[in-house]
């Protein structure tokens, strides 16, 4: 348009409005191509989001079918070793059974050669009788010879006087020859029945040797199917051993297999948690993807604005190719995702039907060859079984042969001993009749002849006898080989078992080599799966490294929580380790003030026994005192009556004057006074003053005896009397000044103070004429032992020392009421008896022993229980009601000994009951123990601080091993008796007899008697071991004890009885105390 015919107005305009409006085309493409960015962008990042999606769907598919792989193998091996385990089960109890077979078979064999073993001693019994019946009877046939030819004798007496007196006649002497030829003929007939007996003697002799014989091959026999059995036993333990190894073997082959069973499912529940993760990612992922359309969707409405028509075009053209080709990508993508979707879902269905096809392949071959080798091992167990059964048959039969033979062996000494019985009684009745024959030779001939016809009787008699003997001789010759034949066959037998052991053995060789092979074989596959598994589980593990690492870091964060927590809680378990410690210091001090305490009661105990054998001694010095001033009193009125007749011989004398009557030899030395203290001194000087005493006097008197009846009427003063003189008188003396002290009353006075303890007295030393003086007077003194006071035999002899032990009781005879001052050990008294005898009780005040109690109960129990097997269901319940006094708390538990009887144990407050319950009627206990006796005894006398191993227990095993704790120190007799159950006195001395070691028992053998207050007597007998009888000893005993029956454990267990009761001992107090000391050295006590 010109612009020269536009108006002025517009031109203005239209130039403003070209300087002020922007080019909308411009402004089109500038948010077009931004659009464009901002698709580009968006699209990039769907599509980064959806490559994301399909590798995280794949990675979640192969979780989910590695998770899958790993359940199924899980379930596989657990079926796996569910079989496995029935088959270990199975493999047992069979095994078990065979065990028992084979013991009940041992077992059998054992009694079959105990019989065999009684019948032989029981047959070489009968053939030692019937040698000493056929010795009895040789004798007889000796004595019947020997009275024949005395018959003989008498009758050619009898016919030398007849024919003396009838020597006209002819028929007489006839007869006397016919009867002379009678009785030779009878005499031979004797002598031939006495070879006859000599010969069946030594038939005898022989059929016992060929008996013995047998008797040994039959030994032999026994010896050699022993060996066999022994061998057999052998190969058994060895096919045990091979059995035990292969089970060995397979529970190490179940533990692999359970060890990778836990390895898989830890490996599954990781794949869970990947899974899991997996899963969360992919849902981020799609919530971003929603966000990017949601985005793009708001960009759509943002260019659905106004604009101008021709940028609406533009851009709605261009966003439909775009959507059409979003749309076109997004159904291309979903169809790749859905074929590689598809594709891998078929090379995982197809990988999984390999591997289960190849799984199932393995497992029926690992099942036929485990099935395999069950047959064969079924098939051994057969064999052997078999091969068992054949052997007790065979053992079976071979007793019924030996049987056989021995019943054959029977009737056979039946009949011999039947013979002998006829033979003797054969003989009998010769001597009977040849006794009459004598007679009747001497009365009629007649007689003789009727007596020739009997002996003819007998003879043929006896030769039928014989003939029957050689018949039975060969019936049991008969037997005997048939015997033999039947042992031939028993030794083929064995040769052919023996054979089918050598074939059994290369079966089980067979069956272990190829047991071998299998097992290598499955060993070998087994290794290859597992490195095939292992490298897929290493590509898997790869694979999950990196995402692991967020997972590590966030357990760093909470290993620092509980290091923090960790460090807490060592602050305070160190705070409780240092009040423990406190604690065990305290409770050490404790036990070291109690151990103060033991010891200080242990040196007073000692002291106490001291201080009491001290006034025991002093009791006994002054009773041999006593007695020895009552013989010196005896002795001196003995010697005034030899004065008062010498004085009365001395009134009927001439009045002669007489020489002054000679000092006597060895005065009195002067008494001296002493303090009261010197009572203190030795009391063997005393004894020694005492006889020195009585020495002196002796002296003395005889030394005036001899001055009165020495020297003549005439005869100086001075001259020396002589006893050589002849026509003496007897001397005459003048009569004694009242006033001077007689010799008698001042020794007597002396020993009276010596007796007191006023004045010590020192002997003078013997000399040669004190000692003939002495011969020529002795005092009678019997020689006795010294005196037993207080239960001690020897005072000085049996003196103990600082470091002896005190004897285990103390006797304390009833003396007088006044307490004598110890005046030290006494000396040997020989003057005073050193045991009371038998029936003069002593009473003994017992002292308790000390030293830790020994572990002795349970092996004492067992070894008792061996010969009593009822001691055992006596002593128990005592034993466990002694738990009430260790235990800390109240209890209730079972205790079941073996398979039989069940014990109800509660603890409660102190106080224990026992009761006796059925098995398998349990209650509410707190844990139950089973085992063996000698288990039950271990746990129940304690002294072990650990439960036996063999002991099985049920229940809170935490409570029986705080009592087994409280059970630390062994249980001893003076518990047993404390725990109120009441035990059998015998019950306990043989618990001790059985502990006491039979090293220890050394010296002479004696018995001792205990005699309880309810009338039951038992006796201890020590004969190179310790035996418990019931009744008084038999040959008699050294010592009986008598106390009642709550004072028997004191007595036994070093305790102290209760008040009031006291222990009376007769007879040797020695071989109680020997006796004691076995029982208190076994229970580990110091005397």
């Amino acid at each position: 348009m010109d612009p020269v015919g536009q108006p002025p107005g517009d031109e203005d305009a239209t130039a403003s409005d070209e300087r002020s409006v922007v080019d909308p085309a411009v402004l089109a493409e500038r948010r077009a191509r931004r659009a464009e960015i901002a698709e580009e962008s968006l699209l990039s990042r769907v599509n980064r989001a959806e490559q994301d999606r399909v590798l995280l769907a794949t990675r979640l598919a192969e979780a989910e079918h590695e998770l899958q792989r790993a359940r199924t193998e899980q379930e596989t091996l657990a079926a796996e070793l569910q079989r496995r385990e029935i088959a270990l089960r199975t493999a047992e109890q069979r095994e078990f059974a065979e065990q028992q077979r084979r013991v009940e078979a041992e077992d059998e064999a054992a009694a079959a050669r105990r019989t065999g073993r009684e019948e032989l001693d029981a047959l070489r019994r009968r053939l030692a009788d019937a040698e000493e019946r056929v010795h009895e009877l040789t004798v007889e046939l000796e004595q019947a010879r020997r009275e024949a030819v005395e018959a003989a004798r008498v009758a050619a007496h009898e016919r030398a006087r007849s024919t003396r007196r009838e020597t006209g006649g002819g028929e007489r002497r006839a007869l006397l020859a016919e009867q002379e030829e009678d009785l030779r003929r009878r005499v031979a007939e004797v002598e031939r029945l006495e070879q006859q007996a000599r010969e069946a003697g030594l038939e005898l002799d022989r059929r016992r040797e060929s008996l013995e014989a047998e008797i040994v091959a039959l030994q032999s026999f026994a010896d050699e199917l022993d060996g066999t059995l022994r061998a057999e036993r052998e190969r058994r333990a060895a096919l045990e051993d091979q059995l035990a190894a292969e089970r060995e073997r397979a529970a190490a082959e179940i533990t692999l297999l359970q060890h990778e069973l836990d390895r898989r499912t830890q490996e599954r529940d990781a794949a869970s948690a990947e899974r899991e993760r997996l899963l969360a990612e992919l849902e981020a992922v799609r919530g971003e993807l929603a966000t990017a359309r949601a985005g793009l969707a708001e960009r759509e409405r943002l260019l659905q604005e106004p604009r101008t028509a021709a940028d609406a075009v533009a851009l709605q053209g261009r966003l439909d190719a775009e959507r059409a080709s979003w749309r076109a990508r997004e159904e291309q993508l979903g169809i790749e995702l859905e074929t590689e979707r598809q594709r891998g879902r078929d090379e995982l269905r197809a990988r999984e039907e390999a591997l289960r096809t190849e799984l199932e392949v393995q497992r029926q071959e690992f099942a036929q060859r485990v099935a395999d080798l069950e047959a064969r091992a079924s098939g051994l167990h057969t064999q052997v079984h078999g091969a068992t059964e054949e052997l007790e048959a065979r053992l079976v039969a071979e007793r019924v042969a030996k049987e056989a033979a021995i019943a054959a062996l029977e009737q056979e000494r039946g009949r011999v001993e039947d013979r002998a019985r006829l033979e003797r009684e054969a003989l009998t009745a010769e001597r009977d009749r040849l006794a009459v024959e004598a007679d009747a030779a001497r009365a009629e001939a007649q007689r003789a002849r009727q007596d020739a016809a009997e002996a003819t009787a007998a003879h043929e008699a006896l030769v039928e006898e014989l003939r029957r003997r050689v018949e039975l001789e060969h019936q049991v010759r008969d037997a005997i080989t048939e015997l033999r034949g039947r042992l031939q066959e028993v030794d083929a037998q064995e040769a052919a078992r023996v054979e089918r052991d050598a074939a059994v053995e290369a079966l089980v060789a067979e069956l272990v080599d190829t047991a071998a092979t299998l097992r290598a074989g499955f060993e070998q596959e087994l290794e290859e799966t597992r490195r095939r598994l292992r490298g897929q589980v290493e590509e898997e593990r790869l694979r999950f490294a990196h995402e692991l690492e967020a997972m590590e870091e966030r357990i760093a964060a909470l290993r620092g929580q509980l290091g923090g927590a960790a460090e807490e809680l060592r602050e305070q378990l160190e705070a409780e380790r240092i009040a423990r410690h406190a604690l065990e210091a305290q409770l050490e001090a404790e036990r070291a003030a109690h151990r103060e305490d033991r010891e200080l009661a242990a040196e007073a105990g000692r002291v106490r026994e001291e201080l009491e054998r001290e006034l025991a001694a002093r009791v006994a010095s002054e009773a041999a005192a006593r007695e020895a001033l009552e013989t010196v009193r005896a002795e001196l009125d003995r010697v005034r009556a030899a004065q008062d007749a010498a004085e009365a011989q001395r009134a009927s004398a001439l009045e002669a004057p007489q020489p002054a009557p000679e000092e006597p030899e060895g005065p009195l030395r002067a008494p001296a006074r002493l303090d009261v203290a010197d009572l203190d001194a030795d009391t063997a000087a005393l004894i020694g003053d005492l006889q020195a005493a009585a020495e002196r006097l002796r002296s003395r008197v005889a030394h005036t005896t001899a001055a009165e009846t020495a020297a003549p009427p005439a005869a100086p003063a001075d001259a020396p009397a002589s006893s050589d003189a002849p026509d003496v008188a007897p001397p005459v003396t003048a009569a004694p000044d009242p006033s001077a002290p007689v010799a008698e009353d001042a020794v007597l006075r002396e020993l009276e103070e010596i007796a007191a303890g006023r004045v010590p007295v020192t002997p003078e030393p013997p000399t040669a004429a004190a000692g003939t003086r002495a011969a020529a007077a002795p005092v009678e003194v019997p020689p006795t032992d010294p005196p037993a006071v207080g239960g001690v035999a020897d005072p000085v002899a049996d003196e103990p020392s600082g470091d002896a032990p005190s004897p285990p009781f103390a006797a304390a005879e009833d003396g007088p009421d006044e307490v004598v001052p110890p005046v030290g050990p006494a000396p040997v008294l020989p003057a005073v008896p050193s045991r009371p005898s038998a029936d003069t009780p002593r009473f003994v005040d017992l002292v308790a022993a000390g030293g830790p109690p020994a572990a002795w109960l349970g092996p004492a129990l067992v070894a008792a229980a061996a010969t009593d097997p009822a001691l055992a269901a006596r002593v128990l319940p005592a034993i466990l009601a002694t738990h009430a006094q260790r235990s800390r708390r109240d209890l209730a538990y079972d205790v079941t000994v073996g398979e039989g009887e069940t014990w109800h144990v509660r603890l409660k407050a102190g106080t224990a009951t026992v009761d006796r319950r059925d098995a398998g009627t349990g209650g509410d206990v707190d844990f139950a123990v089973r085992g063996p006796l000698a288990s039950i005894v271990a746990f129940a006398a304690g002294g072990t601080g650990r439960r036996p191993g063999d002991l099985h227990v049920g229940g809170r095993r935490r409570r029986l091993r705080r009592l087994v704790k409280d059970l630390r120190t062994p249980v001893g007799i003076a518990e047993i008796a404390a725990a109120g159950v009441p035990v059998q006195g015998g019950d306990l001395l043989r618990l001790l007899a059985a502990a006491v070691d039979p090293a220890a028992v050394t010296g002479p053998a004696f018995a001792v008697d205990y005699a309880l207050a309810d009338g039951t007597t038992l006796h201890v007998a020590v004969d190179g071991a310790v035996r418990v009888d019931d009744g008084p000893a038999p040959d008699g005993a050294a010592a009986r004890v008598e106390l009642d029956g709550r004072t028997l454990p004191a007595l036994l267990g070093g305790a102290v009885p209760p008040p009031g009761e006291r222990v009376a001992l007769h007879g040797d107090g020695d071989a109680a105390e020997r006796l004691h000391g076995l029982f208190h050295e076994a229970q580990g006590l110091r005397r």
